[in-house]
């Protein structure tokens, strides 16, 4: 016995309403009441043995109506095979006919169909014969479902068609409501959507009429398909739930099994998978206790589908597989094909390509062999998927264009969207970035159309990757963010690791390392439960591209070997050319050149042969790389200008940026100054660009800024090199502190970055900002040639600034000067108490930047020996510092505003208390400034008049915090309280006539909601020791023996966020200047205030003594209120704490340092 089944999707495609199983004896004999008169009138003027035809055909009916099991089915079957061979004896050629006929129907609800196929063309020739128009009817409809049911659908689409004809010439509305249901489903399974809906509501229309609620179920079901197929999901649901309704309220459970079925496909096409897999599991029961293979073959296949959709492969292939044994027992091509085509995707995802290449292969035969065109052009999709993995873009793309021609043609949106993604995907792989994103977009708006959340997800990652490409990486995690939530809402496991390991990808192009590792630990699981093995070579190339920044490369070579060992075993090719590549370039870091080159050029060969232009640019520039550490220089700007030419073709600006610095490096090693400045300078506006599309993104800013500062580096030191000092310190100018300008500008209304680059500062805007600062600037920046070696600018009145030298040997020095201070020494009345420091942003070096400057040092000195500053011989360690940095450009003691500019960890020196050769401090003779740039000062000086306007004052001081649990260390820090903070605030609060936030009242809320009304802001608290964060008590809700750490301290991004138009923020607690110190400038709480709108910041470098703070603070605000400038504020502050009997160890007052502009209160009595 030979049975088939048909595809999934095709669930109420059967010949028959499935609650009608005996539904030819119901025609033959109930339903079509004459004609059953007239068979049962021919039998009874027969002998004994047509009294035996009807007995048998009464029992066999009794079997059909008392149950759908199988075995009802197998009987009644055998016993009209009795009845046909006793009606043959009797040679009674009417009762023959419609016994065949009634075998046709039975063996067709066996899933017997080519059985059921021979009896129905016996009905066919017999009733031609005997001229009976009603036989003549059912025996083309039977013929035309085996034919449909074997995939031979347009053969049987013209059977049921002549049925259709033939029962049009009579009155039967029975059999009329079959032969359009049967025209219905059969134009469904040929994606003939316009016909299909035609028909099937014709049948519903003749169903209702009837009052036959099993044939009302059927068409509803064959509607909902249509719907589905159609991808119009709300109308596909009412109908199955319709079907499903009424098949309960008759008791069909066929019919029920296939409804169930119907609904849970809408349900995995939204991506519900829970409520889907729910379905499938009922189907699944009732088909085995029916014993109907044809469903239950069905639903294992579907319950296939969502183990695959969540990632669990290997149990979607056995599901698969086990569908298949049943297609191949029932003989069904269409059914074979359905499954053969399930197990070729699996195998694709798993990335057994060769495979998946020779499954999918038979699917398109198959496909194409039954007529089934949406078969026919997914197969010719999932092929092209393949063929791109094994790097045949050229046949992937023909093939992708022949499934978007089919889904056009059958009008299938849902497939049509598919297709393009499909060819978005290969366009990526080729570097057509421009082509990718429309692909990509027009599917992801044809999901979101159709409410595919699984497609939406997916649609949304792909234009992440193509985002992330262009160097735009704020869009791109969005993207994942956006992609990860979906994958997380409707169980996606494969999405979900997809998502963790692109943004791990993006944190690593932006230099978070810590947090790119802790990413791609959470994908990596993903991938090995879902046993894809593609995947998890990404995960292991991914981890190796972090090992190599952590500068372990005995892991990183280990982790890119098992990459390429897993690529080669499933021919994947563009893995296979990235693995090469990266192995190349640990090979160049170990200085095995020679092996560093074989494998490059693999990369190239390997990516050229696939049409891969990402990997040949990749290799291109590694190969520039090793031919540089080679001294082969014309070699590496050869490949170098090679990767460009790739870069520019991808409109990278990530990667061209890359190829011109590398160019930048080649150039300036060979002396030919200009012409690495010509491509440092192209180099450095790609990516500023990069940076401003990260928008309001300031931690990926600050991050992206450590990957990019080499650039701006190098392209000072080759300007200096040809004696252009002023358009060098512009150079370092539009790196320093760009992200705190962006946000700053931002917050004072003066651009959107989404209109466009922030003008830099210029030469013209140069001198403004130097004329209306006044006094005298001392500008620093890290020259590339070592991490203690710094360039020096000078500045005073309306001069240009001057190249004063460069200097070294400075950081050791600060270490002894803190130490010969005894900052560290404090007794136990210090406010700090060590608040445990949440997360670093990112700890880890970027060791592929530091090489390439390793590379120049030595080569590149950025002024001659006459301008290199090294200390005097002097005893004291602060007396040292200040002739490093200070002797060439000594401050001219005539000048009282001394402004300084300082470069990376320069932001610790205490200014204030360096010693010039008379052994004064510079504190007693300045009023010093700290400037993170000279571009924020030309920020502030263009804010609107009315910005830093207010009148009112914030006053916090000693806030009841308690006992804290600080999740970074999971350990719990009890706060203990400020006695002299809360006189301190307090004292102040009486200045400005205000009522301070004390104890429990000084909450992060009532900070928060007062801030944009205060002119001065005031916090005297505790702060943590790495970033200055602050700690408020809890809000009175929260208040509980162990506080969660985000209840109380005040964080910098809160702090961004909010709105601050101060003139003047004091942060009266310890550490409140520190932050880690990046390409940016320093990342703390500090900068956080000036971002958010502060004119000015006053702060401390360290833990300060709490009584010596109350007394600073005290003298400070007795000048203020006076009117004179906070610079001089702090000085005389500090001038008395130096003299007083106390407090007089630099260690009490050097550690306060003002930030920003100097700004004046006429009348604190007023405000």
């Amino acid at each position: 016995m030979q049975r088939n089944q048909p595809k999934r999707e095709c669930n109420t495609r059967s010949v028959l309403p499935n609650n009608q199983s005996a539904d030819f004896l119901n025609n033959a004999m109930e339903g079509n009441e004459s004609d059953d008169r007239n068979s049962q009138r021919h039998l009874s003027e027969t002998s004994e043995r047509q009294d035996q035809i009807l007995n048998l055909l009464s029992k066999a009916r009794e079997l059909q109506v008392s149950g759908e099991h199988f075995k009802n089915y197998e009987q009644a079957a055998e016993m009209l095979k009795q009845a046909l061979r006793l009606a043959q004896e009797t040679s009674n050629k009417d009762s023959e006919a419609e016994i065949c006929g009634n075998l046709a129907e039975v063996l067709l609800a066996m899933d017997c169909f080519v059985e059921s196929l021979s009896y129905g063309q016996k009905c066919l020739s017999l009733s031609n014969e005997a001229g009976r128009k009603d036989l003549e009817a059912l025996a083309n409809s039977y013929v035309g479902s085996a034919y449909s049911k074997l995939g031979d659908l347009t053969i049987g689409l013209e059977f049921h068609k002549k049925s259709l004809d033939a029962i049009s010439t009579t009155d039967h509305q029975k059999q009329r409501w079959k032969c359009l249901f049967n025209l219905g489903t059969t134009s469904t399974e040929l994606g003939d959507y316009p016909n299909a809906t035609k028909f099937l509501t014709e049948s519903l229309t003749v169903a209702t009429d009837l009052g036959d609620k099993a044939a009302i179920a059927e068409s509803n079901g064959g509607l909902g398909v249509v719907y589905y197929k159609k991808r119009q999901y709300p109308e596909s649901i009412f109908h199955n739930e319709k079907h499903l309704t009424l098949a309960r309220e008759v008791s069909q459970k066929k019919s029920q099994a296939i409804a169930l079925g119907n609904l849970g496909n809408v349900h995995l096409s939204k991506g519900d998978y829970i409520k889907a897999f729910a379905l499938y599991q009922e189907q699944l029961k009732i088909s085995k206790e029916i014993g109907n293979k044809f469903i239950e073959g069905r639903a294992l296949g579907a319950l296939g589908d969502v183990y695959h959709c969540r990632g669990e492969t290997r149990k979607a292939i056995v599901n698969y597989e086990a569908y298949l044994r049943i297609a191949e027992s029932l003989n069904s091509k269409s059914a074979q094909a359905n499954a053969i085509g399930k197990i070729g995707r699996a195998q694709h995802s798993l990335g057994e390509n060769r495979k998946s290449q020779k499954n999918l292969e038979t699917l398109l035969e198959l496909s194409q062999e039954i007529g089934d065109k949406a078969t026919e052009g997914f197969a010719y999709g999932f092929l092209g998927n393949t063929h791109r993995s094994l790097g045949n873009f050229e046949k992937a793309i023909f093939m992708q264009k022949k499934f978007l021609e089919i889904s056009k043609l059958i009008g299938d949106k849902a497939a049509e969207g598919l297709a393009n993604a499909y060819l978005g995907s290969i366009y990526y792989s080729l570097g057509d970035l421009e082509n990718a994103l429309k692909h990509h977009q027009f599917n992801l708006a044809i999901n979101r159309e159709l409410e595919n959340k699984g497609g939406e997800g997916r649609s949304v990652e792909k234009v992440g990757n193509i985002h992330f490409e262009r160097g735009n990486y704020n869009e791109a995690i969005k993207c994942y963010q956006e992609s990860l939530e979906i994958a997380r809402s409707i169980r996606d496991k494969p999405l979900e690791g997809a998502s963790y390991a692109n943004i791990g990808n993006a944190y690593l192009a932006l230099g978070m390392y810590l947090q790119a590792v802790d990413i791609y630990e959470k994908a990596v699981p993903f991938a090995e439960a879902a046993g894809d093995q593609r995947m998890v070579g990404q995960m292991l190339g991914n981890l190796g591209n972090v090992y190599n920044r952590m500068g372990d490369h005995e892991k990183e070579l280990e982790c890119h070997q098992r990459h390429l060992s897993l690529c080669e075993a499933l021919e994947e090719k563009q893995g296979e050319a990235t693995a090469h590549g990266n192995i190349g370039m640990i090979n160049y870091r170990m200085e095995n050149l020679e092996e560093a080159i074989h494998h490059s050029e693999k990369q190239i060969s390997i990516s050229n042969s696939i049409g891969e232009i990402a990997g040949e640019m990749t290799g291109c520039l590694n190969l520039g790389k090793i031919y540089l550490k080679l001294d082969e220089l014309s070699k590496a700007i050869e490949f170098q200008k090679k990767a460009l030419c790739f870069a520019e073709k991808m409109k990278s600006l990530d990667k061209m940026g890359s190829c011109h610095y590398d160019l930048g490096v080649s150039y300036s090693k060979s002396k030919e100054f200009e012409m690495a400045c010509d491509h440092l300078e192209k180099c450095t506006q790609l990516y500023a660009e990069v940076r401003r599309l990260l928008f309001e993104k300031d931690v990926y800013k600050v991050s992206l800024s450590d990957v990019q500062a080499s650039s701006y580096r190098l392209y000072t030191q080759c300007l200096l090199q040809q004696e252009k000092h002023e358009e060098a310190l512009l150079v370092t100018e539009r790196a320093r502190s760009a992200a705190l300008a962006d946000m700053m500008v931002v917050k004072y209304g003066l651009h959107d970055p989404k209109d466009g680059q922030r003008e830099a500062l210029n030469e013209g805007s140069l001198r403004e900002v130097v004329s209306r600062l006044g006094g005298q600037i001392i500008y620093y920046a890290l020259s590339g040639a070592g991490k203690e070696n710094v360039v020096l600018w000078n500045s005073q009145g309306n001069s240009a600034p001057q190249f004063v030298g460069e200097a070294n040997n400075w950081k050791s020095l600060l270490d002894e000067a803190l130490s010969e201070m005894k900052v560290n020494e404090h007794p136990a009345n210090c406010e700090d108490r060590s608040l445990p420091s949440r997360e670093n942003t990112r700890l880890l070096e970027d060791r592929e930047n530091e090489e390439e400057e390793e590379k120049l040092k030595g080569d590149l000195l950025c002024c001659p020996p006459s301008k290199r500053i090294t200390p005097k011989d002097r005893s004291s360690a602060l007396e040292k510092l200040h002739d490093v940095l200070f002797s060439c450009t000594s401050p001219d003691q005539a000048t009282s505003d001394l402004i300084i500019v300082p470069d990376a960890e320069l932001h610790r020196i205490p200014w204030a208390a360096l010693r010039n050769e008379n052994n004064e401090s510079l504190g007693a003779q300045h009023r010093i400034r700290v400037l993170p740039s000279l571009t924020i000062m030309k920020a502030i000086f263009k804010c609107p008049p009315d910005f830093h306007d207010q009148k009112g004052a914030v006053i916090v001081g000693d806030p009841d915090v308690g006992t804290v649990l600080f999740k970074a260390k999971k350990k719990e820090e009890s706060i203990a309280g400020l006695a002299h903070a809360n006189e301190e605030a307090q004292e102040i609060a009486r200045l400005f006539g205000v009522e301070p936030l004390l104890g429990e009242e000084a909450t992060k809320a009532r900070f928060l909601e007062n801030l944009d009304t205060a002119a001065l802001v005031h916090i005297a608290a505790h702060g943590n020791s790495v970033t200055g964060e602050i700690a408020f008590a809890p809000p009175p809700e929260k208040r509980k023996p162990v506080l969660d750490e985000e209840d109380v301290i005040l964080t910098m991004a809160e702090v961004q966020n909010a709105k601050v138009r101060a003139k003047l923020v004091v942060l009266s607690c310890c550490h409140s200047a520190t932050g880690n110190i990046r390409a940016e400038g320093v990342i703390g709480i500090a900068r956080a205030f000036l971002g958010a709108g502060a004119r000015s910041v006053l702060a401390t470098l360290w833990a300060v003594n709490d009584e010596a703070t109350l007394e600073f603070m005290r003298k400070f605000y007795q000048h203020l209120k006076v009117g004179k400038k906070a610079s001089e504020a702090v000085r005389q502050a500090t001038t008395a704490l130096r003299l007083s009997q106390d407090f007089q160890s630099p260690s009490h007052w050097a550690p306060f340092v003002l930030i920003g502009d100097d700004v004046t209160f006429e009348n604190l009595e007023q405000m």
